[in-house]
Order: C-alpha cells, then structure tokens, then sequence
C-alpha cells in the first residue's frame, strides 16, 4: 500500500504560485521568450524537487544554450520512400533515434552529415539559412513526428550537403540561445 505524504505549507504555496505564474503567461498570446515568470520560482522546484529537477533543468538549458549538432540524415517512411532530413539537437543523433520520434512513420538509415557547435545560436542559424535556401522544395512523407516539414527529395542530396558544407565555418563563433 502507498503511503501518502502530507505536503507542508510552502509546498501548497508553492505548488499554487507555480500554476498561477503559468496560468498567467501560458497562452499563445504570449510567446514562450516573452513569458516573464517569477525566478524564485526556479529556486523553489530546485528546493522541492531536489537533484531530478536539477538534472532536468540543466538538461533544458543545455538544450537552449550548449553544445548542439546539425545534422542530415537519410530516413525512410512507412510506404518505404525516402527523403534526405536535416535537424539539430544537443544530444547526438543515435540519442535523439532513441526518443521515439522515429517509431512514429519513419527511420533514419544513414548519417550523411555531422556539424559540431559550441552553441544553440550557431546551429540554428545554420539551420535557418538551410531552410531559407531551400524554401518550397521540402516533402512530404508519410509520416507523423517532429521535423516533418525538414525533408527534402533524395535527388537534393548533394546540394544541401555542399550547401552546409559552404556555410558550416560562417557560424562556429557565435555563441548564444538557440532561436527556436
């Protein structure tokens, strides 16, 4: 049998600032960078939450401001046609596999590109100029997951690999928040 916990006062203060801050700014009205909620909130899911809060606040952060990789990968869907996807994420591209986005309609096959930054600004200007070039010739596959808009014919192959290739230098100093 579980044994309940009672929580103290300022978990239930906390627990209702938290979902008032939220409540307040959670909207699509107000944009995720424009949502000013109160900082000692931060401190106090540290407080209550203990080292997994911790690890997770690091990991979110890490995903905003750290390390990051582009990426272009070959993938598959599930009619088996196949497109050339590009991506970034702060955890390599065998992890970001391991998520379950790719047990959703498709799999990637082969890695045809890995480009390393010190930072989130930097690869998602990579990232932006990517899909600025090569606006209006995506697919689309049959699939359902993250990214979908991110795929090209596997005829544009060589292009978007010579593509980045050209660009990749351009960004490796910029240092900063991921744009998006």
């Amino acid at each position: 049998m579980f044994k309940f916990l009672e929580p103290n006062k300022k978990e239930i203060d906390f627990v209702k600032r938290l979902n008032r801050s939220f409540n307040k700014y959670n909207s699509k009205k107000t944009p995720a960078g424009k949502r000013f909620y109160d900082i000692k909130l931060v401190y106090d899911a540290i407080v209550y939450g203990g080292p997994r809060m911790v690890s997770y606040l690091v990991s979110t952060i890490h995903k905003w401001m750290g390390s990051q990789t582009f990426y272009i990968i070959r993938i598959f869907d599930k009619d088996e046609k196949y497109g050339i996807k590009i991506g970034i994420t702060h955890n390599n591209v065998d992890k970001r596999n391991l998520e379950g986005r790719y047990m959703n309609g498709y799999t990637s096959e082969e890695v045809l590109g890995l480009y390393y930054y010190d930072s989130g600004l930097a690869v998602s200007m990579l990232e932006d100029f990517v899909t600025k070039k090569f606006k209006g010739r995506n697919i689309k596959l049959n699939i359902d997951a993250p990214g979908k808009g991110e795929i090209f014919p596997e005829s544009m192959e060589d292009e978007i690999i010579g593509a980045v290739e050209n660009e990749y230098r351009k960004y490796e100093g910029y240092i900063g928040l991921r744009r998006k």
